[in-house]
């Protein structure tokens, strides 16, 4: 069975040969390069890689390198991939809380024991959001194909065609919010963009089919 990529962002060399250790029998443990000038190189990195999930250090300014934190690195990712399991992972756990950060995806080092309970609950729970992540976006991509294939026979009523929109809009910024048409091109105001739509979406349902095997 392919395991889960994992990425791990940390600038203690300690905390992430631990981290590695804990992760790597259940992940595909891939560890983000530091060596950048500033966070949207990490970004791309995040993304390049195509994982399932990254675990990322609140305190990364005490790189030399960095002059931002974990948070910083964490909103950005979930500005380009709507939903994506990404967390942090600190000791600091209070200070991280003081973010503008889902308290959610705040977890204590102290997790980090292959040995203890809260261990195993991490595994077990990082799993499962990867899993539910994965189905959502599954069932919203069968969903939008359902909808484009009654549009070319039979056509949609004006709610079917704003829920054709929303989810184009999801299943686009699940892989990249970079690469969103607006909605307004979506709707008929906007049908001189029609191609174009029709291009991206016929990618999308085709990097969604890549990625889902």
């Amino acid at each position: 069975m392919q395991k889960y990529k994992l990425g791990i962002i940390d600038e203690s060399e300690k905390d992430r040969t631990k981290s590695l250790a804990f992760f790597e029998d259940d992940f595909d443990c891939i560890e983000i390069s530091l060596d950048v000038d500033n966070e949207d190189e990490l970004i791309s990195q995040v993304l390049e890689n195509k994982l399932d999930a990254v675990a990322i250090d609140y305190k990364l300014i005490d790189h030399p390198r960095l002059d931002f934190n974990g948070n910083i690195v964490l909103k950005k990712i979930m500005d380009e991939k709507f939903g994506f399991p990404a967390f942090i992972l600190t000791n600091l756990v209070p200070d991280a809380s003081e973010e503008d950060v889902d308290d959610f995806r705040i977890i204590s080092k102290r997790a980090v024991n292959p040995e203890s309970p809260e261990g195993e609950e991490l595994i077990k729970k990082l799993k499962n959001y990867i899993i539910k992540y994965n189905k959502e976006l599954k069932e919203r991509e069968e969903e939008l194909f359902n909808l484009i294939q009654k549009e070319q026979s039979t056509g949609l009523n004006d709610i079917e065609r704003e829920r054709v929109i929303e989810l184009d809009n999801f299943l686009e910024h699940s892989i990249s919010n970079k690469s969103k048409i607006p909605s307004g091109w979506k709707r008929p105001e906007g049908f001189n963009q029609l191609k174009k739509l029709v291009s991206k979406t016929d990618e999308l349902l085709n990097e969604l089919k890549k990625r889902n095997g």
